[in-house]
């Protein structure tokens, strides 16, 4: 794969992850000449932080926004006590987007040690 076909591919990513780590991606694949079909699979699995930021805004009283970031103990904890009494969902109406992005980089971690 050449230079821009491999620039272009990750363009996508850059409102998923940091651009830090999208310049990461981008200099393994050209390492390797191609990028990990891993890769792929992964960014299937990322979470859009402009939608986590409706899903809070609408579903975050219920937690709904903590259970789809595999945090269910707080997703309990807004569901039960109505956000927190509107407090905590406030909070992750500004938050979540940063919550989101690092959610994503986890899961992107995972995948490149196994590279």
């Amino acid at each position: 794969m050449d230079e821009k076909n491999i620039n272009e591919a990750f363009q996508t990513l850059t409102g998923y992850l940091t651009p830090q780590s999208v310049n990461r991606l981008i200099s393994l694949a050209k390492e390797k000449g191609e990028i990990p079909p891993q890769l792929f699979f992964v960014s299937k699995q990322f979470i859009s932080p402009r939608l986590m930021v409706l899903v809070s805004v609408f579903g975050g009283l219920a937690g709904i926004d903590r259970f789809v970031l595999k945090e269910t103990g707080i997703g309990v904890l807004k569901l039960l006590t109505s956000g927190c009494i509107f407090v905590l969902w406030l909070v992750d109406i500004f938050s979540i987007k940063k919550k989101t992005i690092e959610y994503n980089e986890k899961l992107l971690q995972n995948v490149l040690m196994v590279l």
